[in-house]
């Protein structure tokens, strides 16, 4: 077992270390691949490291408190947010600072958890070789998804809908679509030239947001900036 146990010794401040303002995460990335590229891990490695967690954590949709939180939905989320949970003063006061579980507060709490809550006096397991944490997240990350929106629920931005598209960008875009998209729009078919511009938009944020389920566009989707979303909708809508 390459967890290592033991109480942690309490501090005389109660200061989170770890900011919430320098935290980022970004979760519209769902794919695996991209994930174990983000948190440097092995899934499968880490699926092992979790049974040393499964006393007192569980994951899924239908995840429940035991003797620590559920942790489904774990990475974005406050700290101390869950409802029905008894969480200490310490742990709330850093939800109340708005730092939310990602990549840096994850490995702080798991090699040693008095560096993020100084003052912290509970019995958890250590996480000591940062392989191990990298392999342990990659799972929680890709395991712990929530669950994707239906379609229709997806609303985009109205930032996003304002934005020029970028036509010369659009059709450079467009030639990774030509392979199963050709021909003109007719709302049943896979031409797409002269599909209405909010809609592809629309719907291929559903793809990135997972409410559309074909993998490839899913994954095609997952890598596109909100620019090149709006610039192939853009060509598209003014092709032939």
């Amino acid at each position: 077992m390459r967890f290592v146990t033991g109480l942690v010794a309490a501090c005389a401040i109660s200061v989170l270390s770890v900011p919430a303002q320098a935290q980022e995460l970004d979760l519209t990335i769902t794919d695996p691949d991209e994930i174990a590229a983000q948190c440097g891990g092995d899934a499968v490695a880490g699926r092992e490291l979790f049974d040393n967690c499964t006393a007192c954590h569980q994951i899924g949709v239908d995840a429940e408190h035991t003797t620590g939180p559920h942790l489904q939905e774990m990475f974005g989320r406050t700290i101390a947010s869950v409802e029905g949970f008894d969480y200490s003063d310490l742990l709330l006061q850093a939800g109340a600072q708005g730092t939310i579980w990602e990549r840096e507060t994850l490995h702080a709490y798991l090699s040693d958890p008095v560096s993020l809550f100084p003052g912290y006096a509970v019995e958890h397991p250590v996480v000591a070789a940062q392989q191990d944490r990298n392999d342990l997240l990659t799972f929680l990350r890709t395991h712990t998804l929530p669950p994707p929106p239906a379609i229709g629920e997806v609303e985009v931005p109205e930032a996003v809908l304002a934005m020029e598209g970028d036509l010369a960008y659009g059709e450079f875009l467009s030639f990774e679509c030509a392979g199963c998209h050709q021909g003109a729009w007719d709302a049943g078919g896979t031409g797409v030239n002269g599909w209405p511009r909010d809609g592809m938009i629309t719907i291929l944020f559903e793809y990135r947001a997972r409410a559309r389920t074909n993998a490839q566009m899913q994954l095609a989707v997952a890598r596109m900036s909100d620019e090149e979303i709006v610039s192939l909708a853009e060509y598209f809508a003014q092709a032939q």
